[in-house]
Order: C-alpha cells, then sequence, then structure tokens
C-alpha cells in the first residue's frame, strides 16, 4: 500500500464549432505534493493546440474526475471562472449578457394611411376668388436603404364659395360650389440616414361645378409638374420621430378647361370644353410630420402659382344674358387669368 497518494485530475472537453467535434483535449497530470485533498481540478490552457484556440465556439463544458468520489474544495471553485475566461480569451469569443436583447434593426419603408382637411383659397387677381374646406383622404408608401423609392395618391371633395364677376363685369356669388380633386405622384431619390432628397413626376387635377347655377359653369384644370425637395428625419423609428420635408414643384405645363356651351360661347371646331394650356407656374409645399406610436399627425401647406394661359380664339353665337341666337358668331380672344391656389392642413393617421 503506497503511503500519501498525490491526486490527479483529468478534464475531457468537447469543443463545438459547425458540425465538428474534436474527440478529446490532451490530457496534462501534474504531480501536487502536499496537498491534502483527496481531488482537485486540473487544467493547463497554455497547452490548448493553437488550431483549437481559432476554432472553439458558444460554449465551453467541464468534467471532473474525482478519483476517490471526495467533494471538491469549496475553495477551489473561484478557479473555475478564471479557467472559463481564459479559454473565452484563447478562443476569441465575447461573453454575452444572456439578458440583452439583439438590437432592433430600423425599418426601411414607411406606409402612411389617413385623412386629411385643410383650408383651400383659390385667387384670380382682381378678377374672383373661391374660399372653402376640403376633406380628404391620403396614401404615401417609401423605401429608404440609400436608395428611396416612393409612391403619394391624395383625393378630396368639399365646397368653396365664389366671389367673383360675370363676363360683363357684374359682380355675382355663389355658394356651396361642390370641387373635388386628386393627386398622383411617383419619387425617387437617395437617403443618408435621416437626410432624403428626391425627385419624381406628379399630376394634379382638380375640377369646380358651378354649373347649377344659373351663371355658373364646370370648369377644371389638370398640372404635369416635377417635384424636387429633401427630407429631415429625427428620433427613434419605432418609439417617436419627426421629419420635416420641403419642396419645389417644378411646373412642365397645364390645361384649363370651361364649358361655356351655355353661354353661346364654343371653341373653333363647335365643341366644348374650351381648353387653354397653361405654360408658366410653379409650386411650393412643406409639412412637418410627427408619428409616436404608430399616429400620425403632420400640419402642411401647399401653393400653386400660375401664369396666364395662352391665347385661345373662341366663338360666340348669342350675347350675354340673352336667349336669341346671333346670325353671325362673334370670334373673341380666350385665356385664362393668372390665378395662384392655397391648401393650409393637417393629415391625421397612421404610419406602419
Amino acid at each position: 500500500m503506497l503511503k500519501k497518494f498525490l491526486a490527479t485530475g483529468l478534464i475531457l472537453g468537447t469543443l463545438i464549432f459547425g458540425t465538428k467535434k474534436i474527440n478529446a483535449l490532451e490530457k496534462n497530470i501534474l504531480d501536487v505534493k502536499n496537498h491534502q485533498s483527496k481531488s482537485a481540478w486540473f487544467l493547463s490552457t497554455a497547452r490548448i493546440p493553437r488550431e483549437y484556440s481559432t476554432t472553439c465556439q458558444r460554449r465551453v463544458e467541464f468534467w471532473s474526475l474525482n478519483l476517490n468520489q471526495a467533494p471538491i474544495a469549496q475553495s477551489s471553485l473561484p478557479n473555475l471562472n478564471l479557467i472559463k475566461s481564459n479559454l473565452l480569451i484563447l478562443t476569441n469569443e465575447p461573453q454575452q449578457n444572456s439578458g440583452q436583447s439583439q438590437t432592433e434593426q430600423p425599418k426601411n419603408s414607411d406606409v402612411d394611411i389617413g385623412v386629411e382637411v385643410y383650408s383651400f383659397n383659390y385667387e384670380e387677381p382682381q378678377l374672383m376668388k373661391e374660399s372653402g374646406t376640403m376633406l380628404g383622404f391620403d396614401f404615401s408608401a417609401i423605401y429608404k436603404n440609400i436608395l428611396l423609392l416612393g409612391l403619394d395618391f391624395r383625393t378630396a371633395k368639399g365646397s368653396v364659395n365664389y366671389n367673383g364677376m360675370l363676363l360683363d363685369g357684374t359682380s355675382y356669388k355663389i355658394d356651396s360650389v361642390p370641387d373635388w380633386g386628386m393627386e398622383a405622384r411617383a419619387l425617387g431619390g437617395a437617403d443618408f440616414s435621416g437626410f432624403s432628397v428626391y425627385s419624381g413626376i406628379g399630376g394634379r387635377l382638380w375640377e369646380d361645378n358651378s354649373s347649377e347655377d344659373p351663371k355658373g359653369y364646370y370648369r377644371s384644370s389638370s398640372y404635369i409638374y416635377g417635384p424636387f425637395g429633401f427630407q429631415i428625419q429625427t428620433g427613434e423609428k419605432n418609439k417617436f420621430f419627426a421629419s420635416v420635408r420641403a419642396e419645389y414643384d417644378y411646373f412642365f405645363g397645364g390645361e384649363q378647361r370651361s364649358n361655356l356651351s351655355k353661354f353661346g360661347i364654343h371653341d373653333m371646331n363647335n365643341s366644348n370644353p374650351i381648353r387653354t394650356p397653361q405654360k408658366n407656374g410653379y409650386g411650393l409645399r412643406g409639412s412637418l410630420r410627427l408619428v409616436g406610436s404608430n399616429f400620425k399627425i403632420e400640419p402642411f401647406v401647399r401653393i400653386w402659382d400660375i401664369g396666364m394661359s395662352e391665347i385661345t380664339d373662341v366663338e360666340m353665337y348669342m350675347y350675354p344674358n340673352s336667349k336669341y341666337n346671333l346670325k353671325d358668331p362673334i370670334i373673341l380672344q380666350f385665356a385664362e387669368p393668372p390665378n395662384s391656389t392655397t391648401e393650409l392642413g393637417v393629415k391625421l393617421g397612421f404610419s406602419f
């Protein structure tokens, strides 16, 4: 029988990466002299092969071999944390906090659905004014990931009050004239982490129909324009954020259509409506968009300033306020006066 037996320890670890398994870790037996415990833990991290040190992943498990089934000394337990830390350093794997959630990736798209209400003011200087309140539906979808792509659509309906004059210069008023309009846009640009620039193509249609009144008539205007704008966004995307948008609208051209058949006025082809091309003008718009908990509020302003249209020859078959046709029509020159439109309101809805 041997006198004081030296305790020996053997640790076998399995280092996992992918689907490969390391079957054995080099054994290292150290002699311990004058140690009173019957069992001990031993591991020499310095002797782990270098090729293993860069492939270890995720988990290191420890097993102990207690030759005499004796309990491990309490004082040896803190060394286990040191051993584990050494192994993690050798494997180039950072320690992770299990309670820390993975950072949520920011959204690359915005979809807004809602309603808009705004005051509508149309003016032909020194000739007439129209004002009223409009209520409409608004939809927009934007994708941003360096590249920016977007679609906008809105439509609105309401009534306005007319305050102007007749063809002969007599002052005249019409209340509750029904108006309707729509606008669609396709946008493209670039996004630089909260600062976006964009351009595109847009179309606007507006109808004003006072034909129910004896002195009123149907007219509409259509614009084709190119938006050029920028947007600055700040705040946490998935909690609360705000964005400011400013835009200049380059006016490619438009057309005014006026149905004056009830007054005996036609174009040179004896047809209606009379069409007058518009070539000069511009638009401006801006908004402040506030989003929290997917709810959106967005005050906005939209402005159009359009120059006088081209002059069109028309034929008049009766005098104003007369029921009798002329024997020979009178040829007149007709044009749409310079005009401006201001829309000031707010959008309410949801942002996803």
